[in-house]
Formats: structure tokens, sequence, C-alpha cells
């Protein structure tokens, strides 16, 4: 217990993870240098508190918690569903008294309407709603509790319904939606609906090109538009199927699958999956049901959550039982969505607390909690994944921001926005740390050529890093301030500020270099200065010292270009007038 108290040794700490992983999980290397990334100054030793802050910093660095409202809000109720427009560049908003709100890429009101006042109905309200998104057509589609299903036109001068459907048997309560213009040309809206039925509605081209706002035109019935779709001469055809036994909470289609999935509160048949051609279906049965699910493409997978607090894992193709579990949340799940590019699983439970999970790992890696507690008027009713700017989106009455997720592939990267100032290799971590005209650092994998963090300002805004340099271990960065000459320590792996040496002029430095708990300094004043790593108040050595001789040299009467060591005690500087003078280290003289 003394010796956990005071920390781990490196024989220690790997004698630990081995006993807990196992001699085959990871090896000894890699234990060393995790070992080095959270022991950064060096000490011989890890305490508890270190490991565990450094494991949260290297969480943050991933997933940043980042509140963000949206712009000033339409709605006054709560929202049902936000979906992302690409063609368009918009996101959509629908609140379930009829508000639509238009909102720009970077969440800025650019239009809102009253689904009320152009269908001249004050008193219905929005159920459900989804985007049908092809090559040539943007329509919002809503269902409202007075069995109606309407295709609107939302992007022109004056929006209007397309295709309007009434006296639906049941409230609908989900939608999705299938674009196989290519395949067969035609488009597929389905819905559940609160008798547990499942209905695909076939829409050709077409059916959208009518003339709505003529005298003649009469909305369709549900009833009128049963049959095949060739031999429909409006271009729709509805097939329904009573599929659960419970409302059906959830429904999409996936290409991928070349199916729809639908899902209830049931335990039997809580998910299905079913194909638009055939009436062969196959089901899942979760004890407690499912009450929201997504698909993820690679991996391939279905994950489901509801009432059992788990996130469960299913293969599409094997449905006997679930691939793998992640439990975390406390309350049911009520939102999931999947970040496709990187495969992480964003949930959302009743409870408002937002959950990321690593699947590889089947572990949560971030989760946050509203402060305020759930009310049904500030219940969060839809959760989306802006893979556009791996943004975590969810919208209560607005559209609010809470986490952005630092992707660590990405293609095309910009080394930085500004003028590079220093570059350095860390041979230890085989990292490139890179630093620009503002002051911001940045860490690259020498393998994959991609950003492993970054930290801004290190020196203040817009302030200029000159020179860097490693400690002896590779575990600590030094950098000198343009500024005022300030020379900083931070933690490589991390980006945590250390301490900070202030110099005693104030002017900026040149160049940086660590050597054997000494950091010299060359500034604007032609002068080299030597700091003690472990004295940082001590006054600094300076070369020449004040008894020593140049031998006949003239000294540095220009700024100091360069500076280098040579063991075991002779450092080189070198300056733009063309001097270079080499100084015993010990003695402070010229040689």
């Amino acid at each position: 217990m003394h010796t956990a108290a005071l920390g781990l040794t490196l024989p220690q700490f790997t004698q630990a993870v081995l006993d807990v992983l196992g001699p085959q999980a990871v090896g000894s290397d890699q234990i060393a240098l995790l070992y080095m990334k959270v022991d950064a100054a060096s000490t011989g030793r890890m305490t508890w508190d270190a490991f565990a802050s450094f494991m949260t910093a290297i969480i943050e660095t991933s997933f940043v918690h980042q509140p963000n409202l949206g712009g000033s809000s339409p709605h006054r109720d709560l929202i049902v569903r936000i979906e992302w427009v690409p063609k368009e560049n918009k996101y959509v908003t629908v609140s379930r008294d009829g508000k639509v709100g238009l909102w720009t890429a970077s969440l800025q009101l650019f239009r809102s309407l009253s689904l009320r006042e152009l269908h001249a109905s004050p008193t219905s309200w929005v159920t459900a709603m989804c985007m049908i998104k092809t090559a040539t057509l943007n329509a919002l589609v809503t269902a409202t509790d007075d069995g109606q299903i309407t295709v609107w036109d939302i992007w022109s001068i004056r929006p209007r319904a397309v295709v309007r459907i009434t006296s639906l048997e049941a409230n609908v309560r989900c939608f999705g939606f299938a674009d196989l213009i290519a395949e067969e040309n035609k488009i597929l809206l389905l819905w559940g609906d609160t008798a547990g039925y499942v209905s695909i509605l076939s829409m050709l081209p077409q059916a959208f090109s009518v003339n709505t706002e003529a005298a003649s035109w009469v909305p369709f019935t549900a009833k009128s538009l049963l049959g095949d779709l060739e031999t429909a001469p409006h271009g729709l055809a509805l097939a329904r199927r009573k599929v659960h036994a419970d409302w059906v909470e959830h429904i999409q289609y996936y290409p991928e699958l070349q199916s729809w999935v639908s899902c209830c509160n049931r335990g039997e048949r809580s998910v299905v999956l079913g194909d638009p051609h055939r009436r062969s279906i196959r089901a899942i049965h979760i004890d407690k049901g499912a009450h929201v699910f997504d698909f993820c493409r690679r991996p391939s997978f279905l994950v489901t959550g509801g009432r059992s607090k788990l996130l469960m894992l299913w293969n599409p193709y094997i449905l006997n039982k679930p691939a793998g579990q992640i439990a975390g949340h406390t309350s049911g799940i009520a939102q999931i969505v999947v970040d496709q590019d990187d495969g992480y699983i964003i949930s959302c439970g009743e409870d408002k607390t937002i959950m990321i999970h690593e699947v590889r790992l089947m572990t949560c890696l971030f989760s946050m909690t509203d402060k305020l507690s759930r009310r049904p008027e500030n219940t969060l009713t839809s959760l989306f994944y802006a893979s556009r700017t791996a943004e975590v989106l969810v919208c209560c009455t607005g559209i609010e921001v809470v986490a952005r997720l630092r992707r660590e592939h990405r293609s095309g990267v910009q080394s930085h926005a500004t003028a590079v100032h220093a570059v350095l290799y860390n041979d230890h971590f085989h990292h490139v740390v890179s630093t620009d005209l503002h002051g911001n650092v940045t860490v690259w994998d020498i393998g994959t050529g991609n950003p492993v963090f970054q930290f801004y300002e290190t020196h203040g805004p817009n302030e200029s890093v000159l020179a860097m340099a490693f400690d002896e271990s590779g575990r600590r960065l030094i950098t000198a301030g343009a500024a005022d000459g300030r020379i900083k320590f931070w933690n490589a792996n991390t980006g945590q500020l250390l301490k900070t040496i202030t110099r005693v002029n104030k002017y900026e430095v040149n160049q940086l270099m660590y050597h054997q708990s000494q950091i010299l300094t060359a500034d604007g004043k032609r002068g080299v200065a030597i700091y003690h790593d472990r004295l940082v108040d001590a006054a600094p050595r300076t070369l020449p010292g004040r008894s020593s001789s140049l031998h006949g040299c003239r000294p540095h009467n220009d700024d100091i270009t360069g500076l280098a060591f040579f063991p075991p005690r002779t450092v080189v500087s070198s300056s733009l007038d063309g001097v270079v003078i080499v100084w015993d280290l010990e003695t402070g003289s010229a040689k």
C-alpha cells in the first residue's frame, strides 16, 4: 500500500498491467511507452492520479464537449426530427405544432414556415417526418394525428403540398425512405403505425408532378392506393402488412441488406427484417423489446436499444442471439445513431445521458448528462450525427451541438493555417511536432501522416513560437515564445502545461536546446543563456562568462541562428554575421 501511494516504477507497472490483461494481451514495449507518456516529468514513479488524469486527457482529445446552441429557433414545441439535406446544404427540423425550420450548415436559421397555415388545419399535430432525398427531388414528408400523410415542396418560393393521403386507419409513428430510382425507377416511403402495421408506398417520379393547386385536385385515400404500381394511373401504390403486436417505434430501409427493418417494445418480434418485394420476414425476439436501432456498414451489424438499457449488436444474417452487448445506460435507450466513418455508436437515454461507444472495445468512451432533469417540455426528442463536421446534435425545441469528435483519420489534412516556424522529430514516440506563426502546436504520427492531437495559442493569442526542443526522455516539449521569451514545458503526449520559466530579459528566443537538465537559449541580444531544469527561479548562466575570454574572436554582433552540442561539454553557436564560436559548457569560455 505504501508503494502504491508513492507511485509505481516501470517494472512494477509492467507487472501490474500483465497481471490484469494477461501476458498475451500487450507487449512490454507498449507498456513502457505508456509509462513514459504518463511520467512526463521523468520522476521514475507513476501515481494513480497521474495515470487517471492522462487517460482522461486522451479521451478528451477524441471527444470534446462543446455546447453550442443553434440560432434563434422558430419552434415553440418539441422537434419531431432533424435531417440533413446535402443538395441544399441545409438542416430541416419539424416540430409537433407544424413549424418547419431550415438551418444553414452552421446552425443559423435560414427560413421558417408553418404547415398549419399551408394546410389550413390549425388543430393537427405532426407525429412523424422524414426527407425524401434523390438526385432530382428533396421533399418533406409529414404525418399528422388526423390520419393524413403529406409530401411537401418546401424549397420553392411558394411552398405547397405535392401528394396528400388521407383516411389512414392508424396514426403514423415513424417514417423510412428508399431511393430505388436507379434500379427500379421508383421511390419507397415506409411507415409504421400505432396498430403495428408496416406500410410501403411505392411512388413513380410522375407522382410528384401533379398540380395540387388545381380546383379539380383531391387528396388520395389510403384505401384507393391499394394495388399494383404497374396499373396505378397516378403512380402511387400502397402495400400494408401487420408485423408487430404493438406500436411501431422505428423503421428504415437499408440498401446493404436489401431489407427494411422495424421495431417495437414487445418481446415477440421486437425487431423485424423484411424484403419489400416478398412476404418473407425474419424476426429478433428481445425480452423487453426494442425502441430504436441503427445499422453500421463496416463492420456490418444492427445495434438495438430499449427498456433493457443495453445496446445489443446483431449480425444481420444470424438473428438467434446478439453478437455482443454494451452496458452503461441507467435508463431506457431512446435514440441511437452510428458514426459510419469510424464505427462509433452514439446513444441517448431517457434520462438525457448521451454516450459514445467504441465497437471494437465494446466499451463507453465518453458520456455526458444534461444538468436539467428530464421533464416533458425538455425531452431530447432527436439525436443526429453530422458526419460532415463530426458533430453530435440533439433537439428539444432547438438544436444544440453537444459533442464534437476529433477524428483520427482525415484525408487532405492541411498542416497549419499559418507559416510553420519549427519542426521536431521525437524518436521515442515516432512523432513529428510542428508549430506555426500563432503558436499552435500539432503532433503528427510519422507512420500515417495523421495528426495525433493539437494544442493552441501556447504562448497567448497570436504569439509565435520560434524555437522548440525535447528533453532527453522525449516526454516533455519545451517551447519559447517570441514576445517575452518565456520558456514553457509541456507534456508531449497530452499538451498539458507542466511549468514555465520566466527569463530575465524579454527578448525573443531564436534557438533552444536541452542537455543534461540544462536549457540553452539564444536570443535577439546575441547572448546564450543557460537555465537549470530543476532550479526554475535561479538566475541563468550566460556565455561567455564574466571572466572568460574569446581568444581574439569577435562576439556575436547579430542574431544567433544555430546551436549545437558535441559531447561531452562543447557547444557551438553561429550567427547571421557569419561568426561561429565554440564554447566550453562548463567554464563558459570560448575555445
